[in-house]
């Protein structure tokens, strides 16, 4: 059977006392077996402390520009996120006397457009996992506020982990993000007391029952490495390897076109996001944002457009079957466009999750 790998790493080290206490909680009696430890936060000292005696405990670097719904940084603005993201980097380093095993972020603010670069720039440097690439497969529904503010104690309870393990973990590797932590009354947050609850559920001895029988191995990140070396086959198959594609779903709605032969050219030059017109005997196609769909042909609006990230040589072998694949398994209609840089994938809007879901359980990185 192909190996089930899992990292259960828990955000916001260091950002109050309750959570250090809950997180080593969960790493003594229960399935923690990684951190990510936030630099700029009230209880960070003492999570550095509590890391020296855990040393079993990988710990990596939880990137805070926003505390709780605020802006520390604006990390809209690209030279200043950078030079944020390399301070605190730094400032692990000094803490801890050594690398991150790992590297992500509060409040996923690394799949920010205007962030990612540094991010991705910083983790190959020094050979870091960056979160949401592959060939670990990011899991953050263990989660007790799907809608802000509502806490939902079900999301988080043993049954709901039990579903995830059961059902959403195939052969390959994973990270299960998870928030543990006990009610601290000098921490103020919308997600409190739900890591009370979350603590219950990732120490309940079912939990390590429940793996064995679904035959789940765990690690931390500082094993990651090995467990790649060490994996056999099937595993870095399911996973993507090393040759995982990195793609960005775009925010608009696309419409796909069709002009008759004698038709002019549509004005779209100074259209922004993707536009595509090709020229054929039986007339022309057009793909461009809904808005500025030409009105005077067939249109077929409503789908979404997935950028893959290039540049693509244009020698490169089979990168468009490597992303198909998935999409015809999952019984998905695909519209393709490739430019002299990269590739495009257009789904409708209805399948949008359905295919990022597809695309990732295959090992591709996908920003949506």
């Amino acid at each position: 059977m192909t190996a089930k790998v899992v990292i259960f790493n828990a955000d916001d080290f260091g950002y109050a006392r309750g959570i250090n206490r809950g997180i080593i909680e969960a790493h003594e009696r229960g399935v923690v077996t990684s951190t990510s430890l936030m630099v700029n936060t009230p209880a960070t000292r003492e999570a550095v402390e509590l890391a020296s005696a855990w040393p079993a405990l990988s710990v990596g670097l939880h990137v805070n520009f926003t505390n709780e719904a605020e802006r520390l940084v604006d990390f809209y603005d690209t030279r200043v996120s950078r030079e944020e993201l390399r301070r605190q980097f730094d400032a692990f380093v000094s803490l801890m006397g050594r690398l991150p095993t790992h590297l992500d972020s509060h409040q996923h603010v690394h799949r920010v457009r205007e962030c990612r670069a540094a991010f991705e720039e910083l983790a190959a440097e020094h050979g870091l996992h960056l979160r949401d690439a592959p060939p670990v497969t990011y899991k953050g529904g263990f989660y007790g506020q799907w809608e802000y503010g509502v806490s939902d104690p079900e999301k988080v309870s043993f049954e709901a982990l039990e579903r995830i393990l059961r059902h959403e973990i195939a052969g390959g590797l994973y990270e299960m993000c998870v928030h543990p932590g006990y009610v601290d009354p000098t921490f103020v947050s919308v997600y409190h007391a739900d890591r009370e609850q979350e603590l219950a559920t990732l120490t309940d001895p079912r939990v390590r029952t429940l793996l064995a029988e679904e035959g789940i191995r765990l690690i931390g990140y500082r094993d990651l490495a090995a467990a790649l070396r060490g994996a056999d086959e099937p595993v870095l198959a399911r996973t993507g390897s090393s040759t995982g594609h990195r793609l960005t779903l775009l925010p608009e709605r696309y419409a796909i076109c069709r002009l008759h032969s004698g038709h002019p050219w549509p004005p779209l030059s100074a259209e922004r996001g993707l536009v595509s017109v090709t020229q054929t005997a039986q007339g022309l196609s057009v793909v461009c944002r809904e808005q500025h769909a030409p009105a005077d042909g067939r249109r077929d609006l409503g789908w979404r457009c997935f950028e893959v990230e290039g540049p693509l040589d244009l020698g490169t072998v089979g990168v468009m079957a490597e992303l198909a694949a998935p999409l015809a398994e999952a019984r998905i209609a695909l519209f393709a466009i490739s430019t002299f840089d990269t590739d495009y994938l257009l789904v409708r809007a209805a399948n949008v999750e359905q295919a990022v879901a597809a695309l990732r359980a295959a090992g591709h990185s996908v920003i949506a």
